[in-house]
């Protein structure tokens, strides 16, 4: 880290310290993904605990039960989230826990990503 902070300080530049680190890439996230370690030692990505507990928290907030909204309304408004999750942590190995639901039909999308949320189910229009 000494090393990069004088090749930085060459280039007038800053390190920030709270975001960076000189260590092993296992373990850390890198734009919502982080690796891990496969059986016969492959190397595959994953989507990172916190973008996975924050697109849940999003779903919660889309899926509320207040609004008195119909299901097809919820679904309108939820739609765009989730296919634009898929389609960002596409890159994520299929197979592990927490990929983005796979179907490209939005109902069928947004109840694969809320049905097993707790406070999602129900038809309000939420906040």
């Amino acid at each position: 880290m000494a090393w990069l902070r004088r090749l930085y300080g060459k280039l007038k530049l800053q390190i920030n310290e709270a975001k960076s680190a000189v260590g092993s890439a296992f373990g850390r996230k890198f734009l919502g993904y982080a690796l891990w370690v496969a059986t016969g030692r492959e190397v595959k990505c994953k989507v990172a605990d916190k973008a996975l507990g924050d697109f849940k928290t999003r779903v919660r907030q889309l899926t509320g039960r207040s609004g008195g909204c119909s299901m097809e309304q919820v679904v309108e408004k939820l739609r765009p989230y989730p296919l634009g999750w898929k389609a960002y942590f596409g890159l994520a190995q299929a197979g592990q826990m927490g990929a983005p639901p796979t179907t490209s039909d939005p109902a069928q999308t947004l109840e694969a990503a809320t049905d097993h949320l707790p406070g999602t189910q129900g038809a309000g229009c939420g906040r």
